[in-house]
């Protein structure tokens, strides 16, 4: 059935049978040449691998690793937003929308036909669609019956789709359940049963990384505001790592000292790692105090609520650029200019990475840089997981951090150091 108004086409698809299979396309940023310069490695060459499998770190679980950087220990935490930044949070609607961006409704009633979803009703609603057209522009409108219907292969595909599109945000950044396990990650959030079943069921994968996108769909199922400020909680959990170095005296404590001033290049430090050896009683210091004065003051916090009032939110890249400034530096929001003065204060490194190193991540078929972030000790890294208010700071293994932003395609990363 076709309805016009205002401009409008309005299309009601029942779904059918069929295959298809389609490839997310992300969009291209020009990449600096300095950024090519070095070895491209393949990413779990760059760092030794952790001893666990990355998603699988366990709760309530110390873990212990040694290297040049001496005896660490760390075990794991979770950030969430402060309830105040809530209510900045922008609820999205109720309805699922999908853009489709400039494609003709045609190939989207062709693409949702072909996903070969079932047509048997759930609550007593068949499965289907409404699709908009304004002025060469789609949007697809699936009914819950269809949302709640989409299998796990289903659902992947049409992430595939829809990320092509920004205005997809919770595609473009979804929600990412880094334990693996979606069921025990949101019950752990304090949400109720049936919206952990629901949520569970609404969970897909690309490559190694469980993700959750539909967002409206969730709202849609709870039944007062404080359910929906639960589930918005819940999305704004973020798992980070605690940090502890064991503390001696001795040959070893020298090379210790100068893994962490960065061969001596850091004399701030040097107080406080010989005054806690001095003192018996303090086997262990948090690695927090070992850090910079920004990644000091940045872990574990989200950014303010002035910076996304005047629109300067801080990333990944502007992390990384900032790691070893006392003062750092503001936004520069031209990728051009900020890409060309990353990497204008960093060179290509060899060898296994050393504190401070910066990381970045590339799709291997492009050379499109997904990811930065700065190597601290084993495989633990320093990283901000987008522009996002609520992507807090935070340290990371570096197999969950490359996971998160490769989805399952070809990566290649390559190590940078600062060059003064």
């Amino acid at each position: 059935m076709r309805l016009f108004s205002s401009g409008l086409r309005c299309l009601y698809v029942i779904v059918g049978v069929g295959v298809v299979s389609g490839l997310g396309v992300a969009e291209e940023s020009e990449v600096p040449e300095r950024a090519k310069a070095g070895e491209a490695q393949v990413p779990d060459r760059v760092v030794s691998e952790s001893q666990e499998e990355a998603g699988k770190l366990k709760a309530k679980t110390l873990y212990k690793v040694s290297g040049p950087w001496g005896d660490l220990e760390y075990y794991m935490i979770y950030v969430t937003a402060p309830d105040e930044y809530l209510k900045y949070w922008p609820m999205p609607t109720e309805v699922t929308e999908w853009y489709f961006g400039r494609a003709k409704a045609e190939d989207a009633q062709l693409f949702i036909r072909e996903l070969n979803i079932s047509d048997e009703r759930i609550d007593g609603e068949q499965p289907s669609a409404r699709f908009f057209e304004n002025a060469g522009d789609l949007i697809l409108y699936p009914n819950r019956a269809l949302v709640l219907s989409l299998t796990d292969e289903q659902r992947q595909r049409v992430a595939e789709r829809l990320v092509r599109d920004p205005r997809n945000r919770f595609y473009t950044d979804p929600v990412v359940v880094e334990s693996g396990d979606p069921e025990t990650w949101f019950r752990d959030a304090g949400l109720n049963e049936e919206t952990v079943s629901t949520l569970a069921k609404l969970c897909y994968r690309r490559g190694s990384t469980v993700l959750f996108s539909d967002v409206p769909y969730a709202l849609s199922r709870q039944k007062t505001l404080e359910e929906r400020r639960n589930l918005v909680r819940a999305i704004t959990r973020t798992r980070s790592l605690v940090l502890r170095l064991a503390v001696g005296g001795g040959s070893k404590m020298e090379d210790i000292v100068n893994y962490w001033t960065a061969g001596h290049k850091r004399k701030d430090l040097l107080p406080i790692l010989r005054s806690v050896v001095e003192v018996p009683e303090v086997e262990r210091i948090d690695v927090v105090h070992l850090l910079p004065p920004t990644p000091r003051m940045l872990l574990y916090t989200f950014p303010s609520l002035a910076s996304a009032v005047t629109g300067e939110l801080k990333d990944c890249h502007w992390t990384s650029t900032n790691f070893f400034r006392e003062v750092p530096e503001g936004v520069i929001s031209e990728w051009a200019v900020r890409g060309e003065r990353m990497f204008a204060e960093m060179e290509p490194a060899t060898g296994e990475p050393r504190f401070g190193d910066t990381i970045v991540l590339y799709e291997r078929e492009t050379d499109r840089i997904l990811h930065s972030m700065t190597y601290i000790a084993a495989d633990v890294v320093f990283t901000k997981n987008g522009n996002s208010l609520f992507r807090p700071w935070v340290l990371m293994r570096y197999a969950d951090v490359v996971a998160r932003f490769a989805y399952g395609q070809e990566t290649v990363a390559r190590i940078f150091r600062p060059t003064s």
